[in-house]
């Protein structure tokens, strides 16, 4: 029924992931005036600012008319032209793509820290240079297992793919039945068939073989062969940039239903390591970040869980429908949603199962959040 408010094994201790405190001293330590240097000497033309924010045409693409924004109020960099859309929450990211000569992110954090006098501790030097390995990792372990699903869906009948029939089946049934390719999972393999999907990829983009490297990121996960077949969600602080991993089994098949199984269902990857944005669940404030300053959006779709939002997604994408935003957030990691209003956003469209499970979730959202409209469906 709808509803609405009335708003406007700890053998070693894990080393402390950077955070977003740490991003944004980042940037607060480089002026207007510095960024006007490095875009003037960088990119050339003219760059006018406006208290904390300089605006230019965007180094990114053909750009007319000046629409690449940097706000050092805000904390990001941004395109605002909709053809283009480049966005970087990183300042160090940012700064390398700026640099001819094929600079390393390690390079520009150097670089930075040499050029501007920033200053970092030898902590956070660490970690930011840990971050972006992990951060690379996954980017290639997505192209890697979101591909796996993509061909577990196309060819049902090999051999080599039957371990994930279980995985395709519970996808199906919730509603996740295509559209694959857009969406920001995949399917973990066994271990060998693992290999050869790097070997094949090392050979097809001429790199060095990475497999020893990513056989020491999964080790956890291939001790236990329980997590074969699991989807893992990839996440992170921009639409390419995934910065959480999170590998979840799905119930077995079992005399036409699916039966959850007992023990723990889910594991995070290096989550130690990883940037704190305040992410809800799943889909988050840091994977949409591109969108944060956009008055062109002002709405979101607020679910339980991750597959919930993947649903959604799917629906979405195959009716042509990208320009939205949902996120999860679900089983009662958020009781308000006021920290949206800081992003622009006015209104969420809360979407919660039909059971009391989900009125709960819906009846907590009402009740906390008064600096956004809600509109519930479920």
């Amino acid at each position: 029924m709808p509803g609405k408010n009335t708003g406007d094994s700890a053998k070693k201790k894990p080393v402390k992931g950077i955070n977003a405190a740490e991003i944004k001293r980042i940037w607060s330590q480089l002026s207007i005036q510095e960024w006007s240097d490095v875009m003037r000497t960088t990119q050339g033309g003219n760059w006018s600012s406006h208290g904390r924010q300089l605006q230019g045409k965007c180094p990114f693409h053909d750009d007319s008319s000046p629409s690449f924004v940097i706000n050092l109020e805000k904390h990001y960099a941004k395109c605002f032209n909709p053809d283009c859309g480049v966005f970087f929450w990183d300042p160090v990211l940012f700064y390398q793509e700026l640099q001819p000569g094929g600079l390393t992110y390690l390079g520009a954090l150097a670089e930075l820290k040499d050029r501007f006098h920033i200053q970092l501790t030898k902590v956070v030097i660490k970690a930011i240079g840990k971050h972006h390995e992990h951060r690379e990792m996954k980017r290639l372990l997505y192209k890697l297992l979101n591909g796996e699903l993509v061909d577990v869906a196309g060819q049902a009948a090999s051999p080599d793919l039957a371990y994930a029939q279980n995985t395709l089946r519970y996808l199906k049934m919730r509603g996740i039945d295509d559209m694959y390719h857009t969406l920001p999972i995949g399917v973990l393999p066994p271990e060998r068939r693992l290999h050869d999907l790097v070997d094949e990829y090392a050979v097809r983009e001429k790199v060095d073989n990475p497999w020893k490297k990513v056989k020491e990121y999964l080790e956890q996960i291939f001790v236990d062969a329980k997590w074969i077949g699991s989807v893992v969600f990839f996440t992170g602080a921009s639409p390419n940039d995934p910065c959480r991993l999170k590998i979840r089994r799905v119930p077995q098949f079992s005399q036409g239903g699916f039966v959850a199984s007992d023990g723990k269902d889910v594991c995070f990857i290096k989550d130690e390591q990883e940037t704190r944005n305040g992410v809800f669940g799943l889909f988050g404030s840091g994977p949409y970040q591109p969108m944060f300053g956009s008055k062109s959006i002002s709405s979101f779709v607020f679910v339980e869980g991750e597959f919930d939002a993947l649903s959604v997604m799917a629906q979405q994408f195959k009716t042509g429908n990208i320009g939205f935003f949902c996120f999860a957030g679900g089983g009662g990691s958020v009781d308000s949603l006021d920290v949206m209003s800081s992003f622009g956003f006015t209104t969420a469209y809360v979407v919660g199962d039909h059971d009391k499970g989900g009125e709960g979730f819906a009846k907590v959202l009402l009740e906390n959040t008064v600096r956004v409209a809600i509109r519930v469906f479920q």
